[in-house]
């Protein structure tokens, strides 16, 4: 749903209201029963009916709702019919003085969405509207803009301006007990957007915004704590921090935590705590979580059978969303056989060629083309080895260097193509491949006699092909 979501429903929409869907609606203690599900179907779409009658009455919060619901539910008509309509009224809300219409025209231009692309200049034309009306949010948005030079001209003086006024706004909000508002004061002395500004400063407003709970603080702090940015280094901070992010299922938070117990940084290492934070990441679907809980697994100095299976669970799972490195890592131990599968190379071979197929990747082009060579295909095995050389992978560059020189190889004797591969993996620091093209250079009577008797070799060729054509053209002319 959220890659829909990001996807299709302009900037702002999705992160501001979320609708009820018809499944949850329907969940109720007695799941099994048709009359049940057919109340609450009833129910969700009267209250659908009630949400459009609002719409139409010009409810922009109304209209949001139902531009989420139809882009979800994958309606693009409906969807499309709802954002226009959506448009329409933001703006004439913001004409009429309305900052938050403002700030959502904005940031729908800012980003771009299916029916409005983005624009710089809209954008900058309704962010400068909402900071004309004193809204900081707005004020620290134009501030980046002309900073950057988007939707104009850049502005460095008048960027700092407009960073100091919403500095001042955000401070009034942060003493009246505002957490965001903090939190932001923090950010300008983090990023040093504002006069005067530096790490230290931005300490007590983060602590304010932490202990009220907002997530981006915690974790901000308790880096500043680790790294002793502007602060003391303190461990038991960073682990306090750390811990209140993480229980908000901070996934950033999660991983930090899993990290440090796991290499013991700062703090003495705990396998149990390490494997407790990732198993947290891997119930909230993060590949990077499986991806280090199936390492930590495999890296023990004897995985057990049932780690083993476990862990290519979790590395097949991390694939399936898009985790490159548990991909590559499940072939290697497949191939190598540390993982048992009753189809272990039908398996790797699966997960390489997605790899290759989706991404292009050059190491999983250069492993699968070992196991097309093992297995005597040799187009496909060299054309994968020359697509990851080409891809400036260093290990599918030394073997064809080595491949090429070897007349018993797969690939065609060419001196010259060797010391070239090998030349260009010296090129990305690879010393030993530039140790083999001057021994090719060099070594054994030089270059000169090597570049000779590839040219004998090529035109004993030609001339063995020329010769053919000739006879079959001499014996079609007798017949």
């Amino acid at each position: 749903m959220k890659k829909t979501l990001q996807k299709f429903v302009f900037a702002g929409v999705c992160s501001v209201v979320s609708l009820t869907s018809p499944a949850s609606l329907a969940n109720s203690q007695d799941s099994h029963s048709s009359s049940t599900m057919m109340e609450k179907a009833d129910e969700f779409a009267t209250y659908l009916e009630g949400v459009k009658k609002q719409a139409l009455q010009g409810d922009r919060g109304a209209i949001r709702k139902l531009v989420i619901h139809y882009e979800v539910a994958g309606n693009a008509e409906q969807g499309a019919y709802w954002i226009e309509k959506y448009m329409a009224q933001a703006e004439k809300d913001a004409l009429a003085g309305d900052i938050e219409a403002s700030l959502d025209l904005g940031k729908h231009f800012l980003v771009g969405s299916r029916l409005y692309p983005k624009n710089l200049e809209k954008a900058r034309e309704w962010f400068q509207k909402a900071a004309d009306s004193g809204n900081a949010d707005a004020m620290y948005q134009i501030g980046l803009m002309l900073m950057r030079g988007e939707g104009g001209a850049p502005d460095a003086i008048g960027a700092k301006k407009y960073f100091d006024q919403a500095q001042l706004r955000y401070q009034n909000k942060a003493i009246a007990g505002d957490a965001n508002a903090a939190y932001w004061v923090a950010i300008l002395n983090e990023k040093k957007l504002v006069s005067e500004a530096s790490p230290e400063k931005s300490i007590p407003w983060l602590i304010q915004a932490a202990e009220s709970g907002n997530v981006s603080a915690q974790c901000l702090l308790a880096l500043k704590y680790r790294d002793g940015a502007g602060c003391a280094v303190d461990t038991n901070k960073f682990i306090y921090w750390s811990e209140r992010a993480a229980e908000a299922n901070d996934l950033g938070a999660i991983m930090e935590l899993g990290i440090t117990y796991r290499d013991g940084k700062g703090v003495p290492k705990n396998t149990e705590k390490a494997e407790q934070w990732f198993k947290k990441g891997c119930e909230l679907d993060d590949p990077y979580s499986m991806f280090a809980l199936a390492q930590m697994w495999m890296q023990a100095e004897a995985p057990t059978e049932l780690h083993q299976q476990e862990a290519l669970t979790l590395y097949q799972k991390a694939a399936k969303i898009g985790s490159r490195a548990a991909a590559l890592s499940a072939a290697s131990h497949l191939i190598d056989g540390t993982i048992k599968h009753e189809n272990a190379r039908v398996e790797a071979f699966r997960l390489l060629r997605n790899l290759v197929d989706t991404k292009g990747d050059p190491e999983a082009a250069y492993m699968l083309a070992l196991l097309y060579l093992e297995e005597g295909e040799r187009d496909q095995g060299l054309s994968l080895l020359k697509s990851a050389a080409e891809s400036a992978w260093v290990p599918a560059l030394k073997m064809l260097g080595s491949k090429h020189l070897n007349p018993m190889s797969e690939a065609n004797w060419n001196p010259v193509l060797s010391y070239y591969y090998w030349t260009e993996a010296e090129k990305l620091g690879d010393e030993s491949a530039g140790t083999d093209a001057a021994m090719l250079l060099y070594g054994g009577g030089g270059a000169v006699i090597l570049l000779m008797a590839f040219f004998v070799w090529k035109f004993h060729c030609f001339a063995r092909t020329r010769q053919a054509a000739l006879d079959d053209e001499e014996n079609a002319g007798k017949k």
